[in-house]
């Protein structure tokens, strides 16, 4: 098998995003009918306790 190779980039430019301004929404489902392992009990709870609007 031949080795993979890569094409060299011999100059990057990074330009920031000016406009428009983003904003991202996130959303949680909780059913008391699922299995919530401890690991997500705890996130949900850190959730609840920082992001209430």
């Amino acid at each position: 098998m031949a080795p993979m190779t890569f094409p060299i980039v011999n100059e990057l430019n990074i330009l920031p995003i000016e406009s428009p301004a983003s904003e991202r929404s996130f959303y949680m489902i909780h059913d008391n009918l699922v299995f919530m392992s401890p690991a997500v009990q705890d996130f949900r709870q850190y959730v609840l306790e920082k992001c209430r609007l």
